[in-house]
């Protein structure tokens, strides 16, 4: 009921039932005969109408189409999910032009204070646990606003990329075995990435992933979004309580369900073993052109029946090796599930070398970023191992045969070394920057530049000394606490490493487990060797550079604690 009086009702309208005690809007108002016949609004008289409104600058609003001042969104929805909307974005200040991707939360239109919290609680998850992550498979979340009363979050994103189930409908006929192999291998090196930083996706499906390709699809990279149901160690305890919180089965889409490990709905699965399942069901999705089930009842059927997927059931030609791959990555029980993505690399390396023929040509040049074991990149060296993707360049380890050289065993020895590949033009002055710090600071107890940059089929490519078979944030992660022999050892290695760097006045910007390489000596013994010097030239006035800390799996702690070990060498330093 309207509670204004019969002198604020003058010309005041309501619903057309009548409800509220106003005016009808229609039949009193709108659908009312003019008093005059000239006052009628003709055709004509709208279009004349329109034309003066333009002319005298008055236009439909674009208020809400504005994110900030700089962004202007596009009117129609891109993406919608639970709570969320998506539209593009694009910014220009007339000399670059620039898209984005602005995900909109809708709290204010949600029924309900919890579920408003939840969903702003959902948005603010998104955004911080991505902050300091870099990795070119995982989204980059640049700023967080409010907009029209809820939270919004701004994404790099190109207006061209598309979500992945539909790439593959566009574009997977095109696609060969190589590149089905590559787009799995680039969701693995994104996750091995975030786990190492103690980032957990959780509910990794189809439409939780974007492909960025050229026109004709063609060198699809992939991009793994969606983290409002992440979960994230934080090293302080001011973010903890929005990383690391069980997951909300209300954020996830009915369309992701078929994706997602068994012991989803269960509290407190593990954040690991719910991501290498989603991982192991996107590979038999790029594999097979086909999700692994219909519905989600469907795939629980099936699991139970098969104990986890398997490939080759749709899919011809299928190596046992892949099928064994997914199948060990999507086993039912997770007692019997791969441990964790640098396994699951591992098996798509050797998979990888089983059915690649070995490249003998001498002339042509492979493109590194797409080369895989057992193909040669420059006539010489060939590619024994894929060692992962970063923020900045790509990593394989190459070998090639000391033809004039025999071992104690009659063979010919093998020669190897890392080739480190600029990802993009933009990236090859980290490379440049590097190598200048690897030419003062390199050898002792942290890699040498073994040759001076080259280019590759048109990429920038460092060759470097190799670091080691594993690294100390994998030991840890996978073995767990260092032995106290084990850190005199490696703290020794570690101050040596920092002395080294001091005496040349050189920053390495990012010291962590994961860039310190256990490297077996031929003596049979184990040193640390540091690696990984693309952010030696950033400025000291970036804060920013380097991984954010974090409490993990990872644990970089167990090096930390050299310290209280080695007192004499602390208090030097």
């Amino acid at each position: 009921m309207s509670g204004l009086d019969e002198f604020q009702r003058i010309n005041v309208y309501g619903r057309n039932d009548g409800a509220g005690g106003l005016g009808r809007i229609w039949d009193d108002l709108l659908g009312k005969p003019p008093e005059r016949e000239s006052w009628r609004v003709t055709p004509q008289s709208a279009q004349l109408l329109e034309q003066l409104m333009q002319k005298i600058g008055i236009s439909n609003s674009t208020a809400h189409l504005r994110y900030g001042d700089d962004w202007k969104l596009e009117p129609g929805v891109l993406d919608a999910g639970p709570g969320w909307e998506d539209r593009l974005a694009v910014r220009d200040d007339g000399l670059v032009q620039e898209g984005g991707r602005v995900r909109i939360y809708m709290v204010e239109q949600l029924a309900g204070e919890a579920a408003k919290r939840a969903t702003d609680r959902a948005a603010r998850r998104e955004y911080q646990v991505l902050q300091g992550i870099t990795h070119r498979g995982i989204a980059q979340a640049v700023q967080i606003r409010q907009y029209q009363g809820g939270p919004a979050i701004l994404f790099r994103h190109r207006h061209t990329d598309l979500r992945l189930d539909a790439y593959l409908d566009a574009y997977g006929g095109k696609l060969t075995p190589e590149i089905r192999l590559d787009l799995v291998r680039q969701l693995a090196e994104a996750l091995r990435y975030a786990h190492s930083r103690s980032l957990y996706h959780r509910a990794l499906a189809a439409r939780s992933v974007y492909v960025s390709a050229n026109e004709d699809g063609s060198d699809p990279v992939v991009r793994i979004t969606d983290w409002q149901t992440a979960a994230r160690d934080f090293d302080t305890t001011s973010m903890r309580s929005i990383g690391d919180t069980p997951l909300d089965g209300t954020l996830i889409e009915d369309a992701s369900q078929v994706f997602l490990a068994p012991e989803t709905d269960q509290e407190f699965a593990d954040p690991v073993d719910l991501d290498l399942f989603g991982l192991g069901s996107l590979a038999y999705l790029l594999l097979t052109g086909e999700p692994p089930a219909d519905r989600r009842s469907a795939l629980i059927e099936r699991l139970s029946a098969e104990g986890g997927l398997h490939p080759y059931a749709v899919a011809d030609g299928l190596s046992d090796s892949l099928d064994d791959l997914v199948y060990r990555a999507t086993r039912a029980e997770v007692v019997d599930r791969l441990p964790s993505t640098e396994r699951f690399l591992d098996l798509l390396n050797e998979a990888e070398q089983q059915i690649t023929v070995p490249d003998q040509s001498v002339s042509a040049e492979t493109d590194p970023l797409t080369a895989v074991p057992g193909q040669s990149v420059d006539g010489t060296w060939m590619v024994r191992r894929v060692l992962g993707t970063g923020a900045t360049a790509r990593a394989l380890l190459v070998e090639r045969v000391v033809e004039e050289t025999e071992g104690p065993d009659g063979r010919a020895v093998v020669e190897e070394r890392v080739f480190k590949v600029a990802l993009d033009q933009d990236k090859d002055v980290r490379l440049y920057a590097e190598a200048q710090a690897l030419k003062a600071v390199g050898g002792g107890r942290i890699v040498r530049l073994l040759e001076e940059p080259r280019e590759i089929a048109g990429h920038t490519v460092l060759e470097l000394e190799y670091a080691g078979e594993s690294s100390l944030g994998a030991r840890l992660r996978g073995e767990g606490r260092l032995t106290y022999d084990q850190l005199e050892r490696y703290g020794n290695d570690l101050f040596i490493a920092l002395d080294q760097l001091a005496a040349k006045g050189t920053r390495h910007r990012d010291i962590k487990p994961d860039n310190l390489g256990l490297h077996k000596r031929n003596d049979g013994s184990w040193e640390l060797l540091l690696f990984d010097f693309s952010l030696a030239d950033a400025s000291e006035r970036d804060i920013t550079a380097g991984t954010r800390g974090s409490s993990t799996r990872s644990s970089a702690a167990p090096v930390a604690r050299c310290t209280t070990i080695m007192p004499n060498v602390t208090r030097r330093l």
